[in-house]
C-alpha cells in the first residue's frame, strides 16, 4: 500500500515528479519514459505516484496546461496595457509572444509528432475537450481586445480558435515546412487570419 503523505510531502512531491518527468520526458519522450523512470528519479514507490496522477499522460496535460495558464495570462496582460492598442500593434506584440511561447521547453516537447501523437491517443476524450475550452477562453480573451465594438458570435470564436490553434501545428511539421521559412509562414497564416476576423 502506498504511503500516505501530508499536504506539505504531498506539495513537495508533486514539484519533484514534475521536475523529474520534464527530464526524462525531454530526454526520452513521453511514450519512451516510464512511471517506474520517474519515482525512481525521486525515490519514491512506483505505486505512490498515482496518490498524485493516473497515468504519466495525465501529469503530462497538468504541466502543460500549468504551463499554458501562466503564458496565457502573461501574452494577455501584456497586450491588454499596450499604449498604442490598434489593430496592427496588437498583432505585431501578439506575434513576438507567439514565437517566445515557441522557445518553451514544453511547448516543445508537445509539437514532437511523436509525443502529441502518443498523447492523442492515450488520453481520456474528456480531458481534450477540457484543453479545448481552455484555448477557446483564451482565444476569446484575445479577440476582445481586437474587436472593441462588434461581439463575435460563438460559431466564430471557434473557428478563430481552431486556426489559431493550426498556427501552433505549423510547429509540428517544421521539418517539412522548411525551418528556415517556418517563421514567415507562421507569420503570414497568423496575418491572414486576423485580416479575416477584422473585416
Amino acid at each position: 500500500m502506498p504511503k500516505a503523505f501530508n499536504q506539505e510531502e504531498k506539495q513537495r512531491i508533486i514539484s519533484q515528479i514534475k521536475e523529474a518527468a520534464m527530464e526524462l520526458f525531454a530526454r526520452y519522450g513521453l511514450k519512451r519514459t516510464r512511471i517506474q523512470d520517474i519515482t525512481d528519479a525521486i525515490g519514491i514507490a512506483k505505486g505512490s505516484f498515482y496518490a498524485f496522477y493516473p497515468s504519466k499522460e495525465l501529469l503530462f496535460m497538468d504541466m502543460l496546461e500549468e504551463m499554458e495558464s501562466g503564458i496565457q495570462a502573461d501574452m494577455f496582460s501584456r497586450m491588454r496595457v499596450l499604449e498604442n492598442p490598434e489593430p496592427h500593434r496588437l498583432l505585431k506584440v501578439l506575434k513576438e509572444l507567439i514565437l517566445e511561447v515557441l522557445e518553451n521547453p514544453l511547448v516543445n516537447l508537445v509539437f514532437e509528432r511523436e509525443n502529441w501523437q502518443y498523447l492523442m491517443q492515450h488520453l481520456p476524450a474528456e480531458r481534450v475537450r477540457k484543453n479545448l475550452e481552455i484555448d477557446y477562453k483564451f482565444a476569446s480573451q484575445i479577440l476582445s481586445l481586437f474587436q472593441q465594438e462588434k461581439k463575435l458570435e460563438q460559431r466564430e470564436i471557434e473557428f478563430f480558435t481552431s486556426a489559431f490553434r493550426s498556427v501552433f501545428f505549423l510547429y509540428m511539421h517544421k521539418k517539412e515546412i522548411g525551418e528556415r521559412q517556418l517563421n514567415k509562414v507562421m507569420d503570414f497564416f497568423i496575418t491572414a487570419l486576423f485580416v479575416k476576423i477584422l473585416k
